[in-house]
């Protein structure tokens, strides 16, 4: 473990980055910010729209919780054929990650 970590050169994170905007570091860190950022906005955005959502399956009467039930079925159906199409259609995975490999490797 000791010789793994001693053979890496560590000075890469002080380095200036390549369009002179800081670090390498600094690259790392704002990427971890946007990160989290964007995690905890999702979370919120999720709890909000998934609690109007159950409030609205509970309500009394046939449109409003009709409503949350087709805003449900719609998510489920949706998700399984995105997962679905993958599992059964290796091929599809395949080329969707040539895909993305091709647009974000460097040339």
């Amino acid at each position: 473990m000791g010789t793994l970590l001693t053979g890496l050169d560590w000075s890469i994170f002080f380095q200036p980055a390549f369009d002179g905007s800081g670090t390498y570091l600094r690259f790392l860190l704002v990427g971890l910010e946007w990160t989290l950022l964007l995690s905890i906005t999702a979370w919120i955005l999720a709890f909000v729209v998934g609690s109007i959502v159950g409030v609205l399956r509970t309500l009394p009467g046939k449109l409003l919780p009709g409503l949350g039930a087709a805003y449900v079925a719609q998510n489920l159906l949706f998700q399984g054929l995105r997962v679905g199409k993958l599992t059964l259609f290796p091929q599809a995975a395949q080329e969707l990650h040539a895909d993305t490999t091709r647009r974000f490797t460097r040339k």
